[in-house]
């Protein structure tokens, strides 16, 4: 596993323990396996109901099924800082199903753990960990129970292939005594915006991949308006508001090579802007959507120009994010640095028309002397920075008056069923892929 700037990396269960030749080693602090029955059964489950989804497709949806942390000891050691439960029982499965491991799974310090796993599927030996037992009699019970016999086969291969999860590799330069603390605070399992992003940064060099992380969550932060993260001038003009960058390239360079990274820039990949903590109070709004929409929006944008791509097929639901850009594999669209780039800056271009262009509610209450739906633009003059009402610009870059035909024809009169508010977000996303388009 290289070293890499953004230490993480999409991984199939068969690089995970048939891969480069490894040993994870689980450390005494982490507790004892204790998955149960419930647990187990869930997750075989799961898997089998994502592979009944893909038995009849060609080119196969992937299964997301957590992430592993570790941090590499030498001599292809990797110590596994957290996700060792889900490690033991990937490795409990593979062995009721009779599959093949070459990397091993051991335990610092703990014979009894480490004699139990080598034992299987008899445990011939005189101390045992009851747990790992358990475990592996419950995965044997549920693939009896849930997979038949003549979709077996194909499960291990489905198992093994297409069932992934993400692999932190820890530099040597990070601070670890925080981690569980981060952890804990964010949550265990990435976000599926956070694979999406893990899977699109591997095709950057290391350079790009600073520029891209910036970018990402700079665009990510949904309720600050993008020009308070990028002050540069060549982003969006001495005003701030005004799209000026032309491409993903001539977005400024960023210097990640000074200050030791933190184990929270890691885990939350923020590399490239270590002072928000020290920075003034930015202004907020309440987003009218959340960022794995968004993305939803952009890659529809860059596929709408593809001839044979059917725009009802597209699902804009977050729950379909991975889907969808697993489609892009399917449908033979190469997902190389191009597109990665072309991708990063179609992001930064409907954030900032989302953020200055679109109504928002603001973060005040909403009474009768006051009304929060706000359609402000973030604008500076000499140092001071500050927001204005759209109306009061004179140069608009938007077609507003194909905007209100929008909202013309999608009335609550003409779709008795749907609601006003539905109404009004299609409306509000059909401006946003107006605003996205439109050359300035």
């Amino acid at each position: 596993m290289a070293k890499n700037l953004l230490p993480l990396k999409e991984q199939s269960i068969t690089e995970v323990y048939n891969g480069n030749k490894v040993t994870y080693e689980v450390p005494i602090y982490q507790r004892n396996y204790a998955w149960e029955e419930d647990e187990i059964t869930a997750l075989i489950q799961d898997v089998y109901d994502a592979y009944l989804q893909n038995r009849n497709v060609i080119s196969k949806s992937t299964y997301f099924i957590g992430t592993l942390v570790s941090y590499h000891k030498g001599d292809q050691v990797y110590e596994v800082i957290d996700g060792q439960q889900r490690l033991t029982t990937i490795n409990l499965v593979l062995s009721a199903l009779k599959l093949p491991s070459q990397n091993k799974l051991t335990y610092r310090a703990r014979k009894r753990s480490n004699e139990t796993i080598k034992s299987i599927p008899d445990f011939n030996v005189d101390e045992k960990d009851t747990g790992i037992i358990n475990g592996y009699h419950y995965a044997l019970s549920a693939i009896d129970k849930i997979v038949p016999e003549k979709d077996r086969e194909s499960f291990k291969e489905y198992f093994q292939e297409n069932v992934h999860l993400i692999h932190y590799n820890v530099p040597k330069d990070v601070d670890l005594n925080h981690y569980f603390e981060i952890m804990n605070s964010r949550g265990e399992q990435l976000e599926k915006h956070e694979i999406i992003k893990a899977r699109l940064i591997e095709k950057l060099n290391e350079e790009d991949k600073v520029k891209f992380s910036q970018l990402w969550e700079n665009c990510s932060e949904m309720s600050v308006y993008i020009q308070q993260r990028y002050k540069q001038e060549a982003v969006f003009g001495k005003t701030h508001c005004d799209f000026i960058v032309s491409n993903f390239d001539a977005l400024p360079k960023i210097d990640a090579s000074s200050g030791k990274k933190s184990i929270i820039d890691l885990v939350n990949g923020k590399v490239a802007d270590n002072l928000k903590a020290n920075e003034e109070k930015l202004d907020s709004f309440q987003p009218i959507l959340d960022f794995s929409n968004l993305l939803l929006i952009v890659l529809k944008l860059i596929r709408i120009k593809e001839q044979n791509f059917n725009a009802s097929d597209f699902t804009l639901d977050d729950k379909e994010l991975i889907r969808e850009f697993d489609k892009l594999k399917e449908e033979n669209i190469p997902v190389d640095e191009e597109f990665v780039k072309t991708f990063g800056f179609h992001l930064l271009k409907a954030k900032f028309y989302l953020d200055n262009y679109i109504v928002h509610h603001s973060v005040e209450n909403d009474t009768i002397e006051s009304n929060p739906w706000k359609l402000q633009f973030w604008q500076k003059e000499g140092k001071n920075e500050y927001l204005k009402i759209l109306m009061e610009k004179v140069k608009f870059n938007i077609n507003w008056y194909s905007y209100f035909l929008c909202l013309k024809s999608h009335s609550p009169q003409d779709k008795g069923k749907i609601t006003c508010f539905i109404v009004c977000c299609i409306c509000l996303t059909k401006a946003l892929i107006l605003a996205s388009t439109i050359n300035l």
